[in-house]
């Protein structure tokens, strides 16, 4: 099977179970969190080389979610099922917050520095934040299970967190943002 099918080129592509403009904001999502996947396996590349086995296993399951979730968004018809449950939602608060309770209270901004992995998380998280808004749209317009903005909310959260933990873990102390 060959690569390319010369059914996009007018502008056209498929949902599962729908044909529609490459324009849709399905697509756009889908495309956008294509982005993140590509983002999100660089930085568990990293977490590899890095010996950071549970991290890396954990990081690998979210992108099994957001593979997912892309899934959800192209099911229009909900022909196949796909969903994020609360316990998914409930991983990630547990990992927030056995991270954030190693982590100083946090009473400035931040500027976004430190390791290369952390700045990868912070890299990753604002992809996140983008897809959210791009998200909320597509849920104030269309059916969409509310569980998939909680769980994408959730998930900057983890990544912002995540950062200042590989910060303090490697020894760095977080540059305070002063306005």
């Amino acid at each position: 099977m060959g690569i390319y099918t010369r059914k996009g080129d007018e502008g056209k592509t498929d949902l599962i179970g729908k044909r529609v403009s490459k324009a849709n904001l399905r697509i756009e999502i889908n495309g956008q969190l294509d982005e993140l996947l590509v983002k999100l396996a660089f930085l568990i590349e990293n977490f590899k080389d890095n010996n950071e086995v549970k991290h890396f296993e954990d990081l690998k399951i979210i992108y099994t979610q957001l593979f997912k979730i892309t899934s959800l968004i192209a099911d229009v018809n909900k022909e196949f099922g796909y969903m994020i449950n609360e316990k998914d939602i409930t991983d990630l608060e547990n990992e927030i917050d056995q991270m954030s309770g190693q982590l100083p209270k946090l009473k400035n901004f931040i500027y976004y520095t430190g390791t290369n992995i952390s700045m990868l998380c912070h890299e990753v998280r604002a992809k996140v934040r983008s897809i959210e808004r791009i998200v909320v749209q597509l849920f104030e317009n269309e059916e969409l299970d509310f569980i998939v903005l909680t769980y994408i909310n959730r998930l900057s959260d983890y990544f912002y967190t995540l950062a200042r933990y590989m910060n303090l873990k490697a020894g760095n102390t977080e540059d305070l943002l002063k306005l």
